[in-house]
């Protein structure tokens, strides 16, 4: 009995890279090939660097980059503010009339509710692929700021989801009617959440998801991975099988683990040839660039086998492994490494 998955690719929409799978089942190849419609893999940015869609990695720099961006802005307004000799707190009552002051309280606002819309939802997704996120929480006050419960993180996009029903009052977030589904267990209006802890404690979830965590996940979808899968869940693991060789070396050496392996048999090829030359130098540098499709499974679903593709010093090179050994390698050699590390706030 067949099962296999192929994976086909088309640059021809450059930048953009497309996918699509072909799924063999039944005795023969003749007897089903289905071959699904294509989605968009990545695209490759002016710099090079090919961007990965729909991965835990694209989320957490959307995270940091949407954090990072109202700091930048708290960081420039308090500038422009003293350089004015006025006061852009909202808690501030002595502040004096000021246009400017109003205006960056506007411009605030306005940002602090994108930057919450945009974490909020984003950090759901992440919890729902990453269950320990959803053990973070984050404390909600009440009008004297005393403490009356806590809400998880997770959860915070409930309150987002519609803005007629919120009020930024300087670094708190304040939901003008409040229920279950918000900010606390018993209705109460005017209950409110410290946007800057919400935020770090935001920080503190995603500081906490390590590269083992990645590989766990793509352990547990490649035991389940079979020709009947459903489309969404082969999407998710070959984005993400797409992406690990990328996220090993931006984080680790590739000392130890599979990526080893893989170089020293390349190496060894590559050196064996040059020394059939009449003139073989006597130092090589190896270098090593991953290429379409980098890691992904084999086709013969059967093998339980993952392959890596690389270009070694120019030369295409390709290692076939166990899956099983190669996440228990992976794991070995980079799983305490930070999947992505905030350092701010």
């Amino acid at each position: 009995m067949l099962n296999r998955i192929h994976v086909l690719y088309t640059s021809s929409a450059e930048p953009y890279l497309y996918g699509a799978f072909a799924r063999v089942h039944g005795e023969t190849p003749e007897a089903k090939l289905t071959q699904e419609r294509p989605f968009p893999v990545s695209r490759t940015l002016s710099d090079g660097h090919e961007q990965v869609y729909g991965t835990v990695t694209e989320m957490l720099h959307e995270v940091d980059s949407s954090i990072d961006k109202i700091r930048r802005f708290a960081q420039a307004t308090e500038t422009q503010a003293a350089a004015a000799e006025v006061s852009p707190s909202a808690d501030d009552q002595s502040r004096p009339d000021s246009g400017l002051s109003d205006t960056i309280l506007v411009d605030y606002e306005k940002l602090a509710k994108e930057t919450l819309a945009l974490v909020s939802i984003t950090f759901r997704r992440l919890s729902e692929i990453l269950p320990q996120l959803k053990d973070f929480r984050t404390n909600v006050y009440d009008y004297d700021n005393n403490v009356v419960s806590q809400i998880r993180l997770s959860q915070v996009s409930n309150l987002i989801l519609d803005n007629r029903y919120l009020c930024i009052r300087g670094q708190y977030i304040a939901g003008i009617v409040s229920d279950e589904r918000c900010l606390g267990v018993v209705p109460q209006s005017g209950l409110t959440i410290d946007i800057l802890e919400y935020l770090q404690q935001v920080i503190r979830a995603i500081n906490d998801i390590s590269v083992g965590d990645l590989l766990e996940l793509l352990r547990r979808e490649l035991q389940t991975l079979s020709v009947s899968s459903n489309v969404n869940d082969v999407i998710f693991l070959h984005q993400h099988l797409y992406i690990l060789g990328e996220v090993i070396l931006e984080r680790t050496s590739a000392r130890g683990g599979p990526l080893e392996s893989f170089m020293n048999k390349a190496a060894e090829g590559y050196l064996e040839k040059l020394s059939s030359r009449p003139e073989a130098p006597d130092t090589v540098h190896i270098s090593l660039q991953f290429t379409t499709p980098r890691i992904c499974w084999d086709p013969d679903l059967d093998k339980g086998e993952i392959t890596i593709t690389a270009r070694v010093n120019e030369q295409e090179e390709q290692l076939a492994m166990d899956q099983e050994e190669f996440i228990n390698a992976a794991i070995a050699a980079y799983g305490d490494a930070k999947l992505h590390s905030i350092d701010y706030l």
